[in-house]
């Protein structure tokens, strides 16, 4: 959800002053849902955003597992983030069918041929996790 986010900062004066003038050269200002929602944050405590943490964490750990089982594919496991960056080399030098992989690139066309009909996309792979991607996820590996 970019641009509906708001954050905050505790450290020396001299700090927040600094990061203040970085701050305005790239914002200017939240906007008014973000505000009542942030407003919302703080009044409701600590409780929300542990039920959240907790839910974030299923879904990563969700997609984490099933990375795993695909072979050859390195995965990390994000600590902070929501979002995957698996190690596909060693399918590179592999040849499937007619096709050789030499790179990511061939990679991602070779699968989108294979499994979807597109035939010129330049790709590169990131997994972000939301709820209906997670719902559909688990419909799907069942």
């Amino acid at each position: 959800m970019t641009g509906w986010r708001v954050g905050y900062i505790g450290a020396p004066e001299w700090i927040c002053n600094a990061c203040a003038k970085i701050q305005g050269q790239f914002t200017s200002g939240a906007n008014a849902v973000a505000q009542r929602a942030t407003i919302t944050a703080l009044n409701y405590g600590i409780e929300l955003t542990t039920e959240m943490k907790v839910a974030f964490e299923n879904r990563r750990d969700l997609v984490f597992n099933l990375l795993c089982d695909i072979p050859g594919i390195i995965v990390n496991k994000p600590q902070g983030a929501f979002y995957f960056f698996p190690d596909v080399s060693s399918y590179f030098g592999k040849t499937f069918g007619d096709k050789i992989i030499s790179n990511a690139q061939d990679l991602c066309l070779f699968i989108l041929n294979k499994f979807s009909g597109y035939s010129s996309w330049r790709c590169f792979w990131r997994f972000k996790l939301f709820k209906d991607f997670i719902c559909n996820f688990r419909r799907g590996s069942n």
